[in-house]
């Protein structure tokens, strides 16, 4: 009887126990190059029905626990790939195999689904926006196509900001493009939107990115063959605005075997006319200046860029890229300025004409090591080398010695050579261990000669860093801590200057279940001034304007706070800078001389607060939408220039697509933005937006034809501004056409078969150069 008792006793105690214990499944998805795939959809299922769905992390793995016996089903799915199923007999916790993806095309009769809108995932440190096939990409340039990104706002003189601040660092394929803001701008409108793949948005960088960039990363990843044999796209845009502004472009690329050839080329012939006037008033000297100006350009710009990738095998890929822009561009101007106070009552008439050519060129050179085991090792070295020689011609008609004709000739230079090592090893199931070190030198030449002023100065700075990261995951819980040192060494017109900081950053997320979740960051970030800023340069805009250099330019430090709260694709954040040594552009007022001169400065403190808020929307199966709301608050204080400034800012953006009969593609984008900058200070003019454009695929979607139309309304043809400070108070309107017709033609093909290779990324690393411009 007791042998039967404690029989029955210990059944009872393994059936419960092996009703009670709970089960775990891990793997990993791979792109066709056998490259984990970071923020792949993993869906989980039982008896057909969806049990739990996660993103995969950075090294491309997932996790499902807590996990009852039984049997279920993995699918992965990954736009512009195939879903892969794997079924599962789940008696204990398991490592599967990674799956690999395979390339969703199939030859020239494949059926290409697009989404109108572009979908959004969130990452635990970015949030991801695919592009692919999307409609509103193939009415774009890739500069435009930012602006579906949420919080990042291309705004006038295409000057890129994110949740309403500036200093964005911008990588191309995860490298930083080592240009000026402008140069950027540049290669970024001649790139298609429909080339891009994805916009990744780093609003709380890790340790493994360069400190520089207050305002965060933005990584833009452009679309690559995966056929073999010969495919690409021709394309011809007419942009239609005061003038018309044509551009053409094809790409190319061939694969066999391991290897990849690809290229590209774009022109684009600028024709752009702006009017301005202004009226500047110094009520302690009682003077005023009055100045009304005329400007007509053209420019002409060549965009290009190549590579070669070669895989021996699934572990190893090595790859060479070029990219670079060339321009010339041709400007005249012809102003009049009048100059009242209580001694002399002149006028001054000015007339101006600008060449100038520039020619921008970047190399980079890729190895990269990956197991199955996800132990990674990339080594990049890159090299960029800009050439920019502005020629003005001055022509003064007036009294005395501005009754002349002056010319000024400025040679501005640089070249950057950057490497760096990345190693990444995965401790366990949970947690990631990376570590890295970097080196960039650069070194600029600027000589200028205006009239009887002759100078030329020399730069260089060397920038050595190292880090580690340690990250962590787990089915609630994702976590990243890391550390960055850099060593700055500058020396401008003769004088070194030596800097050692340390960078930490931290993240904690929370996965409070399938869909909702909560974040928290913070990151030490810098500011470094351009190199152009430090030197003791001058440049006449007219005989009473002087722009200067400033060597005592310090950089400004930012300790940036975030919080984050999302539900399935739509998203909050909350973000925080608190700012010293702020680098700021002030103009003042030389009553002695009548000479306002305008510099860069560093002003005593700042706070930065932004509010992003997205909603994407299927309101129905012919109607996407996209909803954006972002609330700015910016306050600069310094008590030695008398300078407090309080700005507030709202925009909304709302895009609408439809899906017409006859395969005809429909958007609407509206865009209200409140004055940017409201507070004693400078005013802004705030205005309205509406953008418009039709698509439609012809010829087993091999052609797309799309016409658009900016600023339908064309209430941004006019811009006002009111200046108020340190003893002069400036009002400005300025007139350019903001309202745009594009007639854009693509025909793409394509042939032979599938070919398994990969995106080429790179290490999540960027370049440093002190070239952005203010």
């Amino acid at each position: 009887m007791n042998r039967v008792l404690v029989w029955f006793l210990s059944l009872l105690f393994y059936v419960s126990q092996g009703y009670g214990q709970s089960f775990s499944i891990k793997g990993a998805v791979n792109d066709p190059d056998e490259v984990a795939l970071p923020y792949s959809t993993i869906s989980l299922y039982q008896d057909s029905l969806v049990k739990r769905v996660c993103i995969t992390d950075s090294l491309g793995q997932y996790e499902f626990g807590s996990l009852s016996a039984g049997s279920y089903t993995i699918t992965a799915s990954y736009l512009g790939y195939e879903s892969i199923s794997q079924a599962i007999s789940l008696k204990e916790s398991i490592m599967l195999k990674p799956l690999r993806f395979t390339q969703s095309a199939t030859g020239l009769e494949e059926v290409v689904v697009s989404t109108r809108m572009p979908g959004i995932r969130r990452g635990a440190d970015r949030y991801i926006v695919d592009m692919q096939n999307t409609i509103v990409a193939k009415n774009k340039n890739a500069l435009q196509a930012l602006n579906y990104s949420p919080g990042v706002i291309v705004g006038r003189n295409n000057i890129i900001t994110l949740n309403g601040k500036d200093n964005v660092v911008v990588m191309l394929n995860g490298r930083k493009m080592n240009m000026t803001q402008s140069d950027v701008s540049s290669f970024l409108g001649g790139l298609r939107g429909d080339d891009i793949e994805r916009i990744e948005v780093i609003s709380a960088p890790g340790a493994q990115y360069d400190s520089e960039g207050q305002g965060g990363v933005i990584d833009i990843y452009l679309k690559k063959s995966v056929r073999r044999g010969i495919s690409g796209s021709i394309y011809s845009t007419q942009d239609q605005a005061h003038y018309l502004s044509p551009s053409v472009g094809t790409s190319l690329s061939y694969g066999r075997d391991q290897w990849t050839f690809y290229g590209s080329l774009a022109y684009r012939r600028d024709r752009d006319f702006t009017r301005q006037s202004e009226e500047v008033s110094y009520p302690l000297a009682f003077e005023t200046q009055s100045s009304a100006e005329r400007n007509k350009s053209l420019g002409n710009t060549y965009n290009y860029r190549g590579g070669v990738q070669f895989s021996p095998s699934t572990e190893h890929t090595f790859s060479l890229e070029a990219y670079g822009n060339l321009g010339r561009s041709q400007s005249d101007g012809y102003s009049s300025v009048r100059v009242r106070s209580p001694q002399v009552d002149s006028v001054l008439i000015l007339s101006s004409d600008r060449e100038q050519e520039k020619a921008t060129a970047s190399y980079s050179l890729n190895y990269r090591y990956k197991d199955a085991r996800g132990r990674s090792l990339t080594f990049l070295s890159d090299y960029t080398t800009v050439k920019n020689s502005p020629v003005n011609y001055y022509e003064y008609s007036g009294s005395g010695e501005y009754n002349v004709r002056k010319e000024q000739i400025s040679d501005n230079d640089y070249y950057i050579f950057s490497s760096q090592l990345d190693f990444i090893q995965p401790l366990g199931n949970s947690f990631k261990f990376s570590v890295g070190a970097k080196y960039s030198i650069l070194k600029a030449t600027i000589d200028e000669v205006f009239d009887a002023y002759r100078y030329s100065y020399r730069y260089k700075e060397d920038l050595a860093a190292g880090y580690f990261s340690v990250d962590y995951k787990s089915k609630q819980w994702e976590g990243s801590m890391g550390l960055r040192a850099e060593y700055d060494h500058r020396d401008a017109v003769g004088k070194g200057d030596d800097s050692m900081a340390l960078f930490p950053t931290l993240l904690l997320k929370y996965n409070a279940s399938e869909k909702f979740y909560l974040s928290a960051n913070y990151g030490k970030r810098i500011n470094r001034a351009p190199y152009r800023s430090l030197v003791p340069y001058f440049s006449f805009s007219t005989p009473f304007f002087i722009q200067e250099g400033n060597p005592g330019l310090k950089p400004s430090i930012v300790h940036a706070f975030g919080f984050n709260m999302g539900y399935s694709s739509c998203f909050l954040s909350f973000n925080y800078d608190e700012i010293s040594d702020n680098i700021y552009y002030l103009s003042e007022y030389d009553p002695a001389t009548g000479i306002r001169h305008g510099r860069n400065a560093n002003i005593e403190e700042g706070q930065i607060l932004s509010v992003n808020l997205s909603v994407p929307l299927v309101l129905f199966e012919w109607w996407e939408s996209f909803t954006n709301v972002l609330y700015r608050y910016k306050r600069f204080e310094d008590q030695e220039y008398l300078l407090f400034s309080k700005n507030r800012m709202v925009m909304l953006r709302s895009g609408h697509s439809f899906s017409l009969p006859a395969d005809v593609d429909l958007e609407v984008t509206g865009t209200v933005m409140s004055s940017p900058l409201a507070g004693p200070m400078i005013k802004q003019q705030g205005g309205f937006m509406l953008d418009a454009g039709i698509s439609r695929d012809f010829y087993k979607k091999k052609l797309n034809v799309s016409l658009s139309m900016e600023d339908i309304t064309g209430l941004l043809n006019d811009f006002r501004e009111t200046t108020a400070y340190n003893g002069y108070l400036s009002e400005s309107l300025q007139f350019s056409n903001s309202q745009v017709v594009s007639l854009s033609v693509r025909y793409n093909f394509s042939g032979g078969k599938d070919l398994k290779v990969g995106n080429n990324k790179s290490s999540n690393q960027q370049e440093q150069s002190r070239v952005n411009e203010k």
